[in-house]
């Protein structure tokens, strides 16, 4: 497999706060890999950095094998696209033109380069996340997961190659979480998008995910795929709960966490 982004030897810091030391990661193109670990063990950061959203401290990301902040951004937003958490959108924005917002790197002067390009790209985002039907519809207006699905229609008019999400799930509740994973996992499926997302749910990472990296104490502790890597003694030692374990209708583990381990 092929090496499309990488971490190497990636270090960043906050005053005297480390939050991330001499991490080193490779994401393989066309693959699903999802980043995990507990609360405050980096991976919004590591993701951003990544995303050439800020600098490492000391070591560098890489792109295609080129050191991500040598592009320029609109050449950057044509390989890569970020959905970060928390993003928001006007007031009066709709649906359409919110999705719009991500040709922004194929124009000049917010003059397109190829409308009809454009428009077939809009459509395209918002069929494959079932937002056509909204595109008239005000943001604001939206239930959670529908704005959800907006958004990510508005990176994936992008066309990136690669994909970036921080926990696409967050705040949804079960229909809602299975159906933005589904929209994931089939536009990489069906058109080789590579894509690297922080997860928080352990069996979404199980279920997605064709490569997992275990982020604890600033650093990437295991890494691999979910099936080898998450167990119940990985959550008992990296998030500090005991799991029982069963196998789910396709022969996948799966985790329920059922208590706090006690030291």
């Amino acid at each position: 497999m092929t090496t499309i982004l990488s971490a190497d030897h990636l270090s960043y810091r906050v005053g005297h706060a480390t939050i991330l030391a001499d991490l080193s990661l490779a994401i393989e193109a066309g693959r699903r890999t999802a980043i995990i670990g507990p609360n405050g063990a980096g991976k919004s950061t590591l993701l951003r950095l990544l995303a050439g959203l800020a600098r490492p401290t000391s070591g560098r990301v890489l792109l295609a094998g080129r050191d991500i902040h040598e592009f320029k951004r609109q050449a950057l937003a044509r390989r890569l696209a970020v959905l970060p958490q928390g993003v928001e959108a006007p007031a009066d924005m709709t649906v359409r033109r919110l999705v719009d917002c991500g040709r922004f790197p194929y124009r000049s002067y917010f003059r397109a380069e190829d409308p009809q390009k454009d428009r077939e790209a809009v459509d395209w985002a918002m069929e494959v996340t079932h937002v056509a039907n909204l595109q008239g519809r005000e943001v604001q207006s939206l239930s959670g997961g529908e704005r959800q699905r907006a958004f990510l229609a508005m990176v994936l008019a992008q066309q990136p190659k690669v994909l970036l999400l921080d926990e696409p799930t967050t705040y949804l509740d079960m229909a809602h979480q299975l159906e933005v994973m589904q929209i994931i996992a089939a536009v990489n499926r069906q058109y080789g998008m590579t894509v690297v997302m922080v997860l928080h749910d352990i069996n979404h990472a199980l279920q997605y995910a064709d490569a997992v990296a275990v982020l604890h104490e600033h650093c990437i502790v295991r890494q691999g795929s979910p099936q080898d890597v998450i167990s119940a003694e990985l959550l008992a030692d990296v998030f500090g709960v005991e799991a029982d374990s069963f196998t789910d209708r396709a022969g996948r583990r799966v985790l329920s966490p059922v208590a706090l381990v006690r030291h």
